[in-house]
């Protein structure tokens, strides 16, 4: 294991193999850095426009990879390359849990007085 800034670092990878990483719900695989950017750039190069509301998918997979544990819903963030899952901070944990929606009623209450 290595530790990084979020928590423990898995080295095992997801998607080390074309059967493994194909076997990857499509869920898992929309949470690819690698998938939001062939999208971003595809719909960049059909429209002629970037595509900025898929800035808040990009900010949807930054979010999750530091707040999903290896035993449930790894995120596979360099999909379909190996990728290091990170032992993030559960949502189901207090202070967190608190942290957060306190978090999004205050910005809510700043947008919407």
């Amino acid at each position: 294991m290595v530790y990084a800034a979020f928590g423990r670092v898995n080295l095992r990878a997801a998607g080390a193999d074309l059967t493994s990483a194909l076997r990857l719900p499509r869920l898992q695989r929309a949470h690819s850095l690698i998938v939001w950017t062939a999208a971003f750039f595809l719909l960049w190069q059909l429209t002629k426009n970037p595509p900025w509301l898929l800035f808040a998918w990009l900010l949807h997979i930054l979010g999750d990879i530091p707040t999903h544990v290896m035993s449930y819903f790894p995120t596979p963030f360099l999909w379909p390359f190996p990728t290091p899952f990170v032992e993030g901070i559960p949502w189901s944990t207090p202070w967190f849990m608190a942290a957060s929606y306190g978090t999004m009623f205050m910005v809510y209450g700043g947008l919407f007085p």
